[in-house]
């Protein structure tokens, strides 16, 4: 809606397609976002060419043909380290309740829906790990972007706080009888927390911290860019932030990985312009 919302199925072409997409293309929004209404409109073109109400389904293969560049410039605010600790400072000092939260933010680099459906169960305190198997929003769990589970490497400083947050959690669970802790790590009222909550937290704690405005999803852009600032290996960062590949790593951050590092990582262009990293 409004461009093809109202036509009967059968009259929809694949011209009506592409100038849909194209339009949509047209007013700034991404090739991602462009490939997500391909999508939608595929599904019930699919199933009436199932039901056979149709002969084909004029969206199969139209974005290709459209030659839509991918955008590689990602808008990347991170904050350093000095305004990391300042952060977690006043968080701990006005928000105790959501330090830990915004600690395992701050040093896995977990994006916002895998924090919020993280579960005990998903840290192993031998290995000093967390597995990333789901995501959580509006209300419903699913798998991680690109489907795919992670290990990430715990500090021991995280290992400590989520320690203490554990036996903080089993000592409430005892109080309301059930004598165990909720399962979600980071809870309220024993049911996961919604994005647009923890989001307002945020926001008040930077401005308590007299920091400048940035998102909530620039804690994941602070943690992997303070890594490769502190020469840490592209590829472990790009294990650890869960990109499908290694140049999606250094598309986003690039200014901060060491020169001798961005180098090697070129050169991989040059040898091997075709493969899949």
């Amino acid at each position: 809606n409004p461009v093809i919302g109202n036509m009967p199925l059968d009259e929809i072409s694949r011209r009506h397609v592409r100038q849909l997409l194209l339009r949509i293309h047209a007013q700034g929004f991404s090739k991602a976002t462009v490939g997500l209404v391909r999508d939608i409109l595929s599904g019930p073109f699919a199933w009436a060419l199932d039901e056979e109400l149709i002969t084909a389904n004029p969206v199969t293969g139209v974005l290709k043909r459209l030659n839509i560049k991918q955008n590689k410039q990602v808008e990347v605010d991170p904050l350093t380290k000095e305004e990391t600790a300042a952060f977690l400072a006043t968080c701990g000092q006005h928000y105790p309740e959501h330090y830990a939260f915004f600690l395992t933010a701050f040093r896995t680099g977990m994006r916002l829906g895998e924090l919020l459906a993280l579960s005990w169960g998903d840290i192993d305190w031998r290995g000093k790990f967390i597995t990333v198997r789901r995501s959580y929003k509006l209300g419903h769990f699913n798998r991680p972007k690109n489907g795919k589970t992670r290990r990430i490497e715990m500090s021991d400083q995280l290992v400590e706080c989520l320690s203490d947050l554990l036996k903080e959690r089993k000592a409430e669970g005892l109080r309301l009888g059930s004598g165990k802790p909720v399962e979600i790590v980071f809870h309220r009222n024993g049911q996961p927390m919604e994005q647009n909550y923890i989001r307002r937290i945020f926001k008040r704690t930077l401005t308590l911290a007299q920091l400048r405005e940035v998102r909530l999803h620039d804690i994941r852009h602070s943690t992997a860019s303070q890594l490769l600032s502190d020469g840490h290996s592209v590829v472990y960062v790009k294990e650890m932030m869960g990109h499908s590949s290694i140049q999606i790593t250094v598309d986003h951050y690039g200014h901060w990985i060491p020169s001798g590092q961005r180098e090697a990582v070129n050169s991989l262009d040059e040898a091997q312009p075709s493969a899949t990293y």
